[in-house]
């Protein structure tokens, strides 16, 4: 947990304050990142450059009254933002990943047994990679960070519905994946 002095201290420039904040929230940060961003460099990157956010408006987050238990969501906040502005900016060059594996059981609707028997956390990266883009970031943005498809649509630039197609596309996708991957691996067990 983050101590209230210590974003009290941040928030007056204190230097080996912000080292402190910076070196508990990275953990955070860094598992963020590595859902948009396939290398660490990229994702140490993204980081920096939502930490450096952080520090710009945590004296506004510490004047409003916001106690520490809330640094986290607002941290995570920025850090999701940061990885969207980027994503915008580089839209034809950053691959964007989602590494979260605890929600495709629900996303792609599959059977428990079959997602235990049949994937590990390796190969739903792979399908993951293979997905496009803009499927994996509307898949990313809904499934793991939980927004609605009106406010991934303003972040994208795109309609409410085009978001929905956009997700509907990627289960789509993942299924015949993972269907594909389960017929390989029956074919390789029954050798």
């Amino acid at each position: 947990m983050i101590d209230q002095t210590l974003l009290t201290n941040c928030a007056a420039e204190d230097r080996k304050a912000q080292f402190e904040l910076y070196r508990q929230s990275f953990s955070l940060a860094m598992s963020i990142a590595y859902r948009y961003v396939n290398n660490k460099e990229d994702a140490e990157a993204m980081v920096n450059a939502g930490m450096l956010k952080v520090f710009k408006h945590i004296k506004g987050f510490v004047d409003k009254g916001n106690e520490s238990t809330a640094y986290k969501a607002w941290m995570s906040r920025i850090m999701i933002n940061t990885l969207i502005d980027d994503y915008r900016r580089n839209i034809k060059s950053k691959e964007l990943v989602n590494t979260h594996v605890e929600h495709i059981e629900e996303v792609i609707s599959l059977d428990h047994t079959l997602l235990d028997e049949a994937i590990e956390a390796e190969h739903l990266q792979v399908m993951l990679d293979k997905l496009q883009e803009v499927q994996k970031n509307v898949f990313n943005l809904f499934v793991i960070d939980g927004y609605a498809h009106k406010e991934i649509g303003e972040m994208l630039g795109m309609p409410e519905g085009t978001s929905k197609w956009h997700l509907n596309a990627a289960r789509k996708e993942l299924m015949r994946m993972l269907q594909e991957f389960t017929g390989t691996a029956k074919h390789k067990l029954a050798r």
